[in-house]
């Protein structure tokens, strides 16, 4: 490896940082390890995966040495292990918290980012609010970064109590009045975190009286993001596992649950023949025009079908001579999946993989930024 530094392991970052990979001159290996975090004698069993594909790919290139170093070193606990590397240097390393479909070892002109892609789409971004009536823990995970806030309000009178007298109701209102201005401060500090860092769900758990104060005090666009889950208390209590289950478990049905209404909002849109288009010719032909809001490309590592492409990532074509009419001089040949990659991710579109059998034609789509 002739780079005197590598690359930091990152763990659920953020999609847009792949399209530089592409910058760097191929060809590219890609690995995907599953990682055996909760068996005994994980480390050996990783070893054993890694010796498995090193075994297929049958080169001595320096980098694959490297990427050994890197697997092996690499304390992993579950989840899996994407390594990318160049004939010279490792260029990306990622931990994602989902294993891979399977283990896979490429040498290709282009590196394969579509499992990368559908670990990160596991990853849903989610605020947790653990509220009583003196304040508020906020936290936010992003899948790779985390942010925790402690928001305290007035503390008296914190309690309705009852004297006696004609001053009970003043008490019992002065009260009520500490509740809602500290559901209100802790309202603004959330709807501050969520327009910066677009959480896709925010979840709440608490005393019940805060979590109904708060609600009343979010604005709608905060209050749509909601999930109230069932007990909990501020700090940390015997309750806590529980609320991480649930948590687990609501985090688990989003992604395909927005997948589901992705294909269904494709269906329609091919149907009405307006922003979207469905199989490789046309998907190819609208990535080609910078259309391409969305690509939908399933992950089928079998999959050897080929496209060609150019420098610019809008130059991609199903055969060479579009590309050299077009002034393409010398198309390289890379898989289709992985060229349609190159040239959403270069073109500032999204990819969403979705299943191969489904409404997308021979799994590949998209919708459009216009019709």
């Amino acid at each position: 490896m002739t780079s005197t530094a590598r690359p930091s392991i990152r763990f659920g970052s953020r999609p847009d940082d792949l399209a530089a990979l592409f910058e760097h001159g191929g060809p590219f290996l890609t690995v995907y390890l599953t990682a055996e975090g909760a068996v005994e004698d994980a480390h050996r069993r990783n070893r054993l995966r890694w010796q498995a594909l090193r075994d297929r790919l049958g080169d001595d290139q320096p980098s694959t040495r490297d990427v050994e170093a890197i697997v092996l070193e690499t304390p992993l606990k579950g989840g899996g292990l994407v390594v990318i590397a160049t004939e010279r240097d490792v260029i990306h390393v990622e931990r994602t918290e989902t294993p891979p479909r399977s283990d896979l070892g490429r040498w290709a002109a282009l590196p394969s980012l579509i499992p990368l892609l559908a670990a990160r789409e596991a990853l849903v971004s989610h605020v947790d609010v653990a509220i009583d009536r003196r304040g508020a823990n906020i936290s936010l995970d992003t899948g790779g970064d985390g942010i925790e806030q402690e928001i305290e309000g007035r503390e008296q009178p914190i309690r309705k109590v009852k004297p006696g007298g004609w001053s009970q109701r003043r008490f019992q209102q002065r009260a009520e009045n500490t509740w809602r201005d500290n559901a209100a401060n802790v309202a603004d500090a959330l709807a501050r975190l969520v327009d910066v860092h677009d959480p896709r769900v925010v979840f709440v758990s608490g005393d019940l009286r805060a979590i109904e104060l708060l609600r009343k005090s979010l604005p709608q666009r905060v209050l749509d993001r909601v999930q109230v889950l069932d007990g909990g208390e501020r700090g940390h209590g015997p309750a806590d596992a529980e609320l991480d289950a649930q948590m687990r478990r609501l985090l688990a049905t989003i992604p395909a649950a927005d997948t589901v209404a992705l294909l269904r909002d494709f269906e329609r849109e091919v149907g009405q023949v307006d922003r979207a288009v469905n199989g490789p010719h046309d998907t190819v032909a609208a990535l080609g025009r910078g259309q391409v809001e969305m690509l939908l490309v399933s992950d089928d590592p079998a999959d050897t079908r080929v496209a060609w492409y150019g420098r610019s990532p809008l130059a991609v074509a199903l055969e060479p001579e579009v590309l050299r009419n077009e002034g393409v001089g010398d198309p390289a040949r890379g898989r289709l999946a992985d060229v349609l990659v190159r040239a959403a991710l270069g073109s500032g579109a999204g990819v969403r993989v979705v299943p191969k059998a489904g409404p997308v034609l021979e799994g590949v789509g998209a919708m459009l930024r216009w019709a």
